[in-house]
């Protein structure tokens, strides 16, 4: 047992190193935003010109993106704008597990449903997620499901995975390593999203767990969902076909080897037979109009090295230098790449009231030698004129960010170097206003009753003892990689 552990250890570390360099972006890229955000280049008239409605015929009021920056999300997530749909935003597990739940139970024949999560846990959450995915499946329903591989070696999923595949749901893990150092470990599936019939999608932040779906073991961690109807729904159920074929060959690679995955079919050699099906058709969309509200969906998927994704980094770094009021960015474990910090600290210096919402050194559930690195920003962070706030009693998972009351992004990914170069993310911009509104509610809220960081952990942060000062420093070292 001592040996599997350190030989995993040893293939996590050489993996990291490996998908780093795979993966580390070129410095050079031929095209920028519609504006400059480096202050040594003169500002573009887009970063000043008022923003224009682009639903002026639909009934909701909304604050979008000018052309420019629309094309420019647009060529930098590779998807477009979708039009007339109905979204909604999802705060904590007693909106959105609910609602889960119900997509499920309505499935019928023929119906399709296909989901993706991080984690998948053998508890009491998990289980009755797994239940009702299969009662699904035994009703004539079509359920697939995307689940990442790394997760299984931290939490047990023996039961969940048996009780789905009895009933016949279709599981494809993603990156598993059954050969060694064949799979690039620091590469994972971290999306979480869940799409019934093309036309009905849930996306966020939260895994099927309890401490996300139920808090029977603990307190509930503070997590967010967005649910959409319309066509963007469509377009989740469109990357979801192409991912779900990617994941069910690099795992029948992986578990075979990729020489045997590429033989020639009529040679002696026994091949083995295909685990997960591979579909060629996409999944039919049932997908209509349903509302008014304007989405995009940002699917990052940098292991598949998509080529009509252009400049995915700068994404997050752009929508801050567009912020004229106000930025709110909900970011768990604070480990900010440069250019994004960088953003922060430029729209505090044009007059952008800017707010960090994130964990606590006792809440943070990453390591402390991972939490020792963010804790280590607050000096920065505060002496730059951003506002920090720490949630104190329980853990904070959601990951989302406001851009004065014009744009909100919600889902999966957490802003930092291992969301931007290495993991699938999704997550659903809009400028929705009746949602725009509920989530600008609930940080207000967040911000009278969560702890905003003061001098005296600024001077924790400067005062660290020599074992803190040297985790962090070596954290510092490994940045990049996590």
């Amino acid at each position: 047992m001592k040996f599997k552990r350190r030989q995993l250890i040893a293939q996590l570390i050489f993996s990291a190193l490996v998908s780093w360099l795979v993966y580390a972006p070129s410095q050079a890229r031929a095209e920028d935003p519609p504006w400059s955000f480096n202050p040594l280049k003169s500002a573009a008239p887009e970063l000043v010109k008022p923003l224009k409605s682009m639903g002026a015929s639909f009934r909701h009021e909304q604050k979008w993106l000018d052309e420019p920056m629309r094309a420019w999300m647009e060529k930098a997530t590779g998807e477009r704008t979708t039009y007339q749909n109905t979204i909604e935003f999802m705060n904590g597990a007693q909106e959105y597990y609910p609602r889960r739940l119900q997509m499920i139970r309505n499935l019928r024949a023929g119906d399709t449903l296909d989901l993706q999560t991080f984690w998948m846990c053998d508890d009491e959450a998990g289980m009755e997620v797994a239940r009702e995915l299969a009662a699904a499946a035994n009703r004539g329903a079509r359920v697939r499901v995307i689940i990442d591989w790394i997760t299984s070696v931290y939490s047990p999923r023996d039961h969940v995975m048996t009780v789905m595949r009895r009933a016949g749901v279709e599981i494809a893990e993603f990156n598993p390593s059954y050969w060694g150092l064949d799979a690039l470990n620091n590469t994972r599936a971290h999306e979480k999203v869940m799409i019934v019939n093309g036309a009905e999608a849930l996306v966020g932040g939260a895994n099927l767990c309890d401490c996300y779906l139920k808090g029977k073991t603990e307190r509930l961690w503070v997590d967010f969902e967005m649910h959409v109807q319309g066509p963007a729904a469509a377009r989740v159920q469109a990357r979801f076909d192409e991912t779900f074929n990617y994941v069910s060959d690099s795992d029948y690679q992986a578990r075979w080897g990729l020489e045997t995955a590429l033989m020639d079919p009529h040679s002696s050699r026994s091949r083995p037979a295909r685990i997960i099906r591979r579909y060629d058709e996409p999944t039919p969309s049932l997908a209509e109009p349903e509302g008014n509200a304007q989405v995009l969906y940002d699917y990052s998927q940098p292991y598949m090295r998509r080529s009509d994704v252009k400049d995915r980094e700068k994404l997050y770094p752009a929508l801050v230098a567009r912020a004229k009021k106000s930025v709110v960015v909900y970011m768990p474990y604070l480990l900010p790449r440069p250019d994004f910090q960088k953003a922060l600290y430029d729209a505090v210096a044009r007059g952008v009231r800017v707010s960090v919402m994130t964990n606590s050194m006792k809440t943070n559930d990453n390591s402390r030698f991972i939490s020792l690195r963010a804790f280590s920003r607050y000096p920065d962070l505060t002496q730059h004129g951003v506002e920090v706030y720490e949630i104190l009693d329980t853990v904070l998972h959601g990951k989302a960010m406001l851009i004065d009351d014009t744009l909100l992004t919600v889902g999966s990914n957490n802003m930092d170097h291992r969301s931007i170069l290495y993991q699938g993310e999704a997550n659903l911009m809009t400028g929705d206003q009746p949602t725009i509104r509920k989530f600008a509610a609930m940080n207000e809220i967040h911000r009278k009753i969560w702890h905003r960081v003061g001098e005296a952990e600024v001077q924790a942060g400067k005062e660290q003892n020599f074992t803190d000062q040297v985790l962090t420093f070596t954290s510092g070292l490994f940045e990049s990689l996590y």
